[in-house]
């Protein structure tokens, strides 16, 4: 009876009424439990996406604080700003690893006459860089022969 009175039916209704009315309010409690869930969903979806967009900014950041250079003849680098600044002196970062968003420093790998080569440990490019080395070629003397004292 409480519950023909609150939904506004009278005493005597129809029982077809009264069991429509009920599955109208089962449909509508089932409707309010998918939103509810729909809107959890949502919560974590907002929740993730806001994670990722901090992860962005934190990155985009870093990024701020290096700028790409040529290194040698078709070799880039990033270089931290304030090196680059200080006259390139300081590490330089691989710029294929870095644009993936890792932070990989060239290593010395040796020196070829007039170059050194970098390498990247993570993808193993290999950056040649101009050093400041002279071929220098020294003489002997041909005035003298080896057995003149004797």
């Amino acid at each position: 009876m409480e519950f023909l009175k609150a939904i506004g039916l009278p005493h005597g209704a129809d029982k077809g009424v009264i069991n429509a009315a009920k599955e109208q309010a089962s449909q509508l409690q089932e409707a309010l439990y998918a939103a509810k869930d729909t809107i959890g969903a949502q919560k974590d979806r907002i929740a993730s996406l806001v994670e990722q967009a901090k992860a962005l900014e934190v990155r985009i950041s870093q990024r701020e604080e290096y700028v790409l250079e040529p290194i040698g003849p078709g070799a880039f680098a990033y270089i931290r700003k304030a090196a680059h600044d200080a006259q390139k002196k300081g590490p330089w970062l691989c710029q294929p690893c870095f644009d993936d968003g890792k932070q990989s420093v060239l290593q010395f790998s040796k020196t070829d006459w007039h170059r050194d080569a970098y390498k990247c440990p993570r993808c193993e490019a290999i950056l040649w860089v101009p050093n400041n080395n002279e071929m220098r070629a020294q003489t002997a003397s041909l005035t003298r022969g080896r057995f003149d004292d004797f």
